[in-house]
C-alpha cells in the first residue's frame, strides 16, 4: 500500500518527494488546464420564443429573447434556429349538380428577420377529394362536402461565428426577432357552384443557443499553489528542515513521530 505522510522524514524507509516530481505535476495541472479550456468547460445557453395558431397574413410580428449577458471573450457562437408548421384548411360544399374534384395545398410565405433576413416559402401536399352532387342541405355535412388541411413542418437554421455579428446579440437586456407572413394555400375544383372556406394558420419557434467556453481558474490556482509548495520545500531544504511529504511502500514503515 502507497502512503503519503507529512512526517520528518528519516531517510530509510521513505524517500522525499522532491522539486522535480513537484514541477512535474504542475506542468501536468496545467496541460490539463489547457485541455479542458477548449473542452470540457465549454457549455451552451438557450431560450426559446413562440407564436401559435396564428392565422396568416399576419404583419410584423416580434418574437423576444434575453442576450448574451456573459463575458464577451468567453461567447463563441450563437446559433438560431426557427422551426414550426404551416397549414391551409378548407371547407367545401358542392352546390352543382354533378360530381366535382377538390384540390387543396396549404402553404405560407415568411419574411425573417437577421440572421435570417431571406424569404422563407413552405408549401404542404396536395390533398384532394370527389364530392358527390349538391344534397340539398346546406350544411357542410355529407358526401356533397368535405373538409381537408394540408399541413407542412419547417425547419431552418443559422449558426454565427464571427463575434463581429454578436453584438445585436449581448448585452444585459433582450433582442426582438421580427417576422411577417402571408398565405398561399390555394384550392382547386372543376367548374361549377360552390361555397368554400379556406383558412391558412401558422406555428413556430425561435430558439438561439449561446455556445461558451469558460476559463478553468481553479485548475490554474492550483497549479501555482503546487509551484508555490514546490519553492516552499525547497527553501526548507536549504535551511536543513527535515519535515517533507515522505512516500512509503507500506504506511506502517512510516513513523509519525520524530
Amino acid at each position: 500500500m502507497l502512503a503519503l505522510i507529512w512526517r520528518p522524514c528519516d531517510g530509510n524507509n521513505s524517500s522525499q518527494i522532491g522539486e522535480n516530481m513537484l514541477r512535474k505535476i504542475v506542468v501536468t495541472m496545467l496541460c490539463l488546464a489547457g485541455w479542458l479550456s477548449s473542452a470540457a468547460l465549454a457549455g451552451v445557453i438557450s431560450y426559446t420564443s413562440s407564436f401559435n395558431g396564428t392565422t396568416l397574413p399576419f404583419g410584423s410580428l416580434g418574437l423576444t429573447l434575453p442576450q448574451f449577458n456573459g463575458p464577451a471573450d468567453q461567447l463563441r457562437s450563437i446559433l438560431f434556429i426557427f422551426q414550426g408548421n404551416v397549414g391551409g384548411t378548407l371547407r367545401f360544399e358542392n352546390l352543382s349538380n354533378d360530381r366535382i374534384s377538390v384540390s387543396l395545398t396549404g402553404g405560407g410565405v415568411f419574411d425573417l428577420d437577421r440572421p435570417f433576413s431571406s424569404v422563407l416559402a413552405i408549401s404542404g401536399p396536395a390533398v384532394s377529394n370527389e364530392l358527390a352532387a349538391f344534397d340539398g342541405a346546406l350544411d357542410f355535412f355529407g358526401d356533397s362536402s368535405w373538409s381537408g388541411t394540408s399541413e407542412k413542418v419547417f425547419l431552418v437554421s443559422e449558426r454565427l461565428l464571427n463575434q463581429s455579428q454578436f453584438a445585436p446579440y449581448t448585452g444585459p437586456g433582450n433582442f426582438t426577432f421580427n417576422l411577417s407572413a402571408n398565405p398561399s394555400s390555394s384550392v382547386v375544383a372543376n367548374p361549377g357552384q360552390s361555397l368554400a372556406f379556406l383558412s391558412t394558420v401558422a406555428s413556430g419557434t425561435l430558439t438561439v443557443s449561446y455556445f461558451t467556453v469558460s476559463e478553468p481558474g481553479s485548475l490554474l490556482l492550483m497549479g501555482l499553489s503546487l509551484l508555490a509548495l514546490g519553492r516552499r520545500l525547497r527553501c526548507d531544504s536549504a535551511s536543513g528542515a527535515t519535515e517533507g511529504f515522505c512516500m512509503c511502500g507500506d504506511e506502517g514503515a512510516c513513523s509519525t513521530g520524530s
